[in-house]
């Protein structure tokens, strides 16, 4: 088993006149038993209740999904999501992105005995990566050319603080998505409590 982590902010990224910033990057390796679809119905269900999708599947923001299967390697699957929440705490200067990208390498299904019990799950390998960004104005409310010469104190000086409330807090919630998925996977974490914690212990 083995956890990357890494927290950083980044150089501004300016794409079509909106600025994104790079505030929290890290991934989850795992190599063992796990169940891939209820790990990936519970990743679905925290970005759900977090506010970054919606639970309607038609608007679930899924980019990209592969699958392949090997006789003798097993299963490969590739699928990335990508989210925007709009509004987070309130605000309408800012927005997070929220960019998960998911790869498992030779997953075979097994039948493990637990509690006298047959449950069947699969072994493989497993890494999920999270990228988490901070977006400036989506809306464009400080987009004006009669605004331009002011841009530097606007951003600079007058958002400032809050702008590092939002960093701070976009990189709690992305801490917190990590930690659900090391939970399910009984990896260390470190929050005060295991995020989800009695929602797993329900679980089979």
């Amino acid at each position: 088993m083995e956890i990357s982590n890494q927290m950083h902010r980044s150089a501004y990224e300016s794409k079509n006149g909106v600025t994104k910033s790079e505030v929290a990057k890290f991934a989850v390796n795992y190599k063992d038993v796990f169940d891939l679809k209820y790990l990936y119905l519970l990743m679905h269900e925290w970005l759900v209740e977090e506010g970054f999708c919606d639970r309607d599947d038609s608007k679930f923001r899924e980019v990209f999904y592969f699958e392949k299967e090997d006789p003798a390697a097993g299963k490969f699957y590739h699928f990335r999501w990508r989210f925007t929440k709009e509004r987070p705490l309130g605000s309408t200067l800012y927005s997070y992105d929220l960019d998960v990208n998911t790869m498992v390498l030779t997953l075979k299904d097994v039948e493990l005995a637990i509690k006298g019990k047959k449950v069947k799950a699969q072994k493989g390998e497993l890494e999920v990566q999270i990228v988490a960004s901070l977006v400036e104005d989506p809306k464009g409310k400080f987009r004006k050319p009669w605004l331009k010469p002011f841009e530097f104190f606007i951003y600079k000086k007058l958002l400032r603080r809050q702008k590092e409330y939002h960093e701070d807090n976009l990189k709690e919630e992305a801490t917190r998505f990590q930690e659900s998925i090391k939970t399910y996977l009984k990896l260390e974490t470190y929050l005060p409590e295991r995020e989800h914690a009695d929602f797993w212990r329900s679980t089979p």
